[in-house]
């Protein structure tokens, strides 16, 4: 219940500035952070020495991060599939129709139609979406994939760096710091990120489409 100042850093993150103490009502209380994520899973929040950012330590295995990898992966300045808002992923995803991004790619007009709120027409315009969706370039690719640390920019850094995906996926650390604008912790999260069996069985689906 707190009011703070805020200002803009870098490109687009509102960073707190202050808190507005004065302005402190007497009957508020301290935030209790969860220590544990709602997940089905019930696994611990952890964060990292020197971040700011809590994450639950169930990552893939999580479904409310499989709902977010997702909804990324769908957005306008990733892979741009119209129709596919949260409520939809969350939908899909309590069906069992999809587990990760490549599944999208795997909806039939039959499983839309059957689900609530979905008419002919809007499954036909939604399997049309996420058919347009595979006539991407790489810099889109790279930012869909959700890699930490990894926004628009820098995705783009490395499409020009790494013209192919294969390239860039046996990239050391040493060749992705080479790259403008990247330092050694994007360049550490990067190889994680490609070195991760789930990550590299994902990005081959996707490839094979």
């Amino acid at each position: 219940g707190d009011t703070v100042v805020i200002q803009r850093a870098g490109d687009v993150i509102p960073q707190i500035v202050r808190v507005v103490e004065e302005k402190r009502t007497p009957s508020s209380q301290p935030f209790a952070f969860p220590t544990i994520c709602p997940c089905d899973l019930q696994t611990p929040v952890i964060r990292q020495e020197g971040e700011v950012v809590a994450r639950c330590s169930g990552e893939l295995a999580c479904p409310y991060q499989q709902v977010e990898r997702i909804r990324h992966f769908v957005s306008r300045l990733a892979m741009d599939i119209d129709g596919l808002g949260g409520k939809v992923v969350e939908q899909l995803m309590k069906a069992g129709l999809v587990h990760n991004a490549a599944d999208l790619y795997a909806l039939e007009f039959d499983q839309l139609v059957s689900l609530e709120r979905f008419a002919p027409i809007s499954a036909k315009k939604l399997i049309a979406a996420i058919d347009a969706s595979k006539a991407t370039d790489l810099s889109r690719f790279i930012y869909a994939l959700g890699i930490p640390e990894v926004g628009e920019a820098t995705a783009a850094s490395l499409a020009r760096a790494f013209p192919r995906l294969a390239a860039l996926m046996a990239a050391d650390e040493a060749a992705l710091v080479a790259v403008p604008d990247i330092g050694p912790i994007v360049a550490a999260q990067i190889s994680a990120y490609f070195n991760h069996a789930n990550n590299q069985r994902l990005i081959e689906r996707l490839c094979q489409l």
